[in-house]
């Protein structure tokens, strides 16, 4: 019985090693612009978008906050409360509205899912910015999940 214990044990915890490093468990934020793919393994990964209303003509701010489980609209700044732009605490699903310098502020946390296409194409000076890298065409942000195997492996190369 022992000679089955001392085979048993050493396979065991090596089924779990490699069940560990084969598990997709590490997040990854991977941004796909211009047919090139980008991937950021620190989470949060924050997104700011900015561009200028097409009707009011004045400049929008969306920050968004990537996470492991979901991509999320952190903070919106606006200037005014035109036409298509956030006029009551309603329109920003009741968060609170505050003043931050000439602009409207608000934070509503919520989840837009863990995928996104931002297309600022059309913007007037419509920006994506994630990192360092600045995109003013179609952008499309996915969450996913890797091995350790992978990630480590990716770290190496």
């Amino acid at each position: 019985m022992t000679n089955y214990f001392k085979t048993l044990i050493p396979t065991f915890f090596s089924l779990i090693l490699i069940a560990t490093l084969l598990a997709p468990i590490i997040p990854v934020v991977e941004v796909e612009a211009k047919g090139e793919l980008h991937k950021f393994y620190s989470t949060p990964l924050n997104v700011e978008v900015r561009y200028v209303h097409s009707v009011e003509g004045l400049p929008v701010i969306e920050v968004l906050t990537v996470e492991g489980s979901c991509i999320k609209l952190s903070k919106m700044l606006w200037p005014g409360c035109g036409a298509g732009m956030p006029s009551a605490i309603y329109d920003m699903e009741g968060a609170e509205v505050k003043i931050e310098g000439d602009l409207f502020s608000a934070t509503p946390e919520k989840c837009l899912g863990m995928e996104l296409v931002i297309n600022v194409k059309y913007m007037v000076n419509g920006t994506v910015k994630i990192g360092d890298y600045v995109f003013r065409d179609q952008v499309k942000i996915r969450v996913t999940r890797v091995s350790l195997a992978s990630y480590i492996s990716s770290w190496l190369s």
